[in-house]
């Protein structure tokens, strides 16, 4: 269950999260600082977050307050003068909807607040983003079964637009034995549709790597798309895998500015 607390700089929720969730949103910094010149040639910069959260974070061991990756995007394009020109958030949550937004606007970003499941607010975003801009959306979900492919396949339809996701192999590692289940199937299919005849094998480990790479597969098929070298994987103080940190893009230039940004010791494609 989401926990949150009041964040006393402005009273409104903050998510209660792992202090690991700093090193996604600096890189999700560091790529949006490093693609700024590309971005200064477009008219159209929107950044998509269908999953933003209430915006702020509350580290739970290190107990001090942070921006989310919405906010600290808006931040970071600003900070160079090449600002996102439209910031789409989005929530099945109305009120983390409203303070993420809020926040934004209180910045003097371009917010378009949306509220629903993924699946469905990105057909909203589809159908307002312009086609030809060079766009950024980050996918930060919870687990797979909140991102079924769709989602991708409806952002794919823009001409350029850097898809920067979170794979949850926490979620694979503890599922994926589990999948012949009815519930558990479902969700690993509407992810990575046509899964089972990918994953021939019987050992753990290997069926977690065929089903990743089918997954990558998938999104490649779409219409140019390529996965970047560089996936770092992001662990717990455990040193537990938590998620993996995926760039897919459509020019070479998105891919070397990632992998530069993205290279370091958790590198772990698969």
């Amino acid at each position: 269950m989401t926990e949150y607390v009041d964040d006393p700089a402005d009273e409104m929720r903050a998510m209660v999260v792992g202090d690991w969730a700093t090193e996604k949103r600096t890189l999700v910094e560091q790529y949006i600082d490093a693609s700024r010149a590309a971005r200064r040639q477009y008219t159209h910069r929107a950044y998509v977050d269908l999953f933003c959260g209430p915006g702020r974070v509350w580290l739970r061991d290190a107990r001090r307050f942070e921006d989310g990756c919405a906010l600290s995007a808006w931040k970071k394009s600003i900070e160079k003068d090449v600002p996102f020109t439209q910031v789409y958030v989005a929530d099945i949550d109305r009120q983390n909807v409203e303070c993420c937004a809020k926040r934004l606007e209180s910045l003097g970003a371009p917010v378009i607040p949306l509220i629903g499941e993924a699946k469905n607010t990105v057909v909203d975003v589809m159908a307002q983003i312009n086609a030809f801009g060079l766009h950024l959306a980050v996918l930060d979900p919870f687990g797979l079964g909140a991102m079924p492919m769709t989602i991708i396949a409806n952002l794919s339809h823009a001409k350029r637009i850097d898809l920067l996701v979170h794979f949850s192999q926490n979620d694979l590692q503890r599922n994926l034995p589990l999948a012949r289940d009815i519930e558990q199937s479902e969700i690993f299919e509407a992810f990575a549709p046509g899964w089972r005849q990918s994953v021939t094998s019987g050992a753990q480990a290997t069926a977690r790597s065929q089903y990743f790479q089918h997954w990558i597969n998938l999104v490649e098929a779409l219409d140019g798309y390529k996965l970047s070298r560089s996936v770092p994987l992001i662990t717990n103080s455990r040193n537990a895998p938590l998620y993996k940190l995926v760039l897919f893009s459509r020019h070479p230039l998105a891919e070397k500015l990632w992998n530069a940004v993205a290279k370091g010791p958790q590198q772990d494609l698969f």
